[in-house]
């Protein structure tokens, strides 16, 4: 059964309890499935970056990745945030997409789009959500 949760916080001095509400919402949303739990940030950074939000479960893969990417492509920033890495930069899906699952087939593209981070709950489907 689906179901939705969300916060909107408009006053910053709540930011930083941010993970108190959002790991019990999380918690209760994983038991309706496997493929139910997950989150997604929205800020007010420049739109005229994409933003790719990735899914990896192996370091030395997210080094190599790093590494990869920098070489290849202007403009690219990278944040590791656990088990995600956020993925900024001015080159198009039609273009980053391709070389992921080509060149990293084992890292999952949560979502991509200018506003966004997507984060996942680990082991659930692989799957694209484009914002």
């Amino acid at each position: 059964m689906c179901g939705i949760v969300g916060l909107y916080f408009k006053k910053k001095k709540f930011h930083k309890q941010l993970g108190k509400y959002l790991s019990g919402m999380l918690d209760n949303m994983s038991s309706r499935g496997p493929d139910s739990a997950g989150f997604a940030i929205y800020n007010n950074e420049s739109r005229k970056y994409y933003k790719y939000s990735l899914c990896i479960d192996d370091k030395l893969i997210a080094n190599n990745f790093e590494i990869d990417v920098k070489n290849k492509f202007k403009d690219i920033n990278i944040k590791f945030l656990s088990n995600h890495i956020i993925l900024q930069t001015s080159t198009t899906p039609r273009i980053i997409i391709p070389f992921i699952k080509k060149y990293y087939g084992s890292i999952l593209i949560v979502g991509y789009g200018k506003s966004i981070e997507i984060f996942k709950q680990v082991g659930n489907p692989k799957e694209i959500v484009k914002i």
